[in-house]
């Protein structure tokens, strides 16, 4: 009965080292797993947050974007900085190189500022200090059989959740460039929602607290009118 007793036992560490190696496998291959695997991360530009930062941070690309009346626009590409995952986030990264690898693959900067160019004055930048320039439409495009006679940005210049990022979730401002590059660019921020109603009209949606608002502005006039909805 004993020598059973101890044939039983020995099994039984035996069934138990390969339960252990088998689990201890499978955590190896899910971390692995884990590891190559492309996590989205929806466009976003980071903040430097010391001088050494900001240096390191340079002119990735220039894009052309249009020209409209002899007005050519530029944009401005910077490296795109994922940001602070912690201690152990950064130790998992580095120790995947094919994680590095993808990456740098997806990493293609974001258009941080729009340069206005017209010969012969001397080019000048949509905002003032660099920001996130999320989308952008430029004079006389055809939307709906209308050609809107003003270019269209909607950029985010202040981290206003306090996430060290600059993304779609902080507050969205409109710039308005007149055809005529002479003008003032019209801004108009928190904006959430923009659409084109004639060639020199725009509807804008607004959100203050709990409430939202609607108007109709009038780029020529800079006349605005206040839409009822209740």
């Amino acid at each position: 009965m004993k020598r059973i007793y101890e044939i039983i036992t020995k099994t039984n560490q035996v069934l138990l080292f390969f339960l252990l190696l088998g689990v201890a496998v499978m955590l190896a291959i899910a971390l692995y797993r884990e590891l190559t695997r492309h996590h989205y991360t929806p466009p976003q530009v980071t903040i430097a947050q010391t001088p050494e930062a900001a240096q390191a941070i340079t002119v990735q690309d220039v894009r052309w974007l249009g020209n409209v009346s002899g007005v050519n626009f530029f944009g401005i590409v910077k490296k795109s900085v994922a940001p602070n995952t912690g201690d152990m986030g950064d130790m998992l990264l580095k120790q995947s190189s094919m994680v590095m690898r993808e990456k740098a693959y997806y990493d293609d900067g974001q258009t941080v500022n729009i340069v206005i160019s017209h010969d012969p004055a001397k080019p000048k930048t949509l905002l003032p200090s660099d920001g996130f320039v999320l989308s952008w439409q430029l004079a006389e495009f055809r939307h709906s059989n209308i050609k809107f006679r003003a270019s269209v940005f909607q950029c985010v210049t202040e981290d206003t959740d306090g996430n060290r990022v600059l993304d779609a979730k902080d507050r969205n401002d409109l710039y308005i460039v007149p055809m005529d590059a002479s003008k003032s660019t019209i801004i108009i921020k928190g904006v959430s929602h923009y659409d084109f109603i004639s060639e020199t009209k725009i509807l804008i949606k607004t959100r203050d607290a709990d409430r939202f608002h609607f108007a109709q502005l009038d780029i020529e006039t800079l006349e605005k009118q206040e839409l009822r909805w209740k």
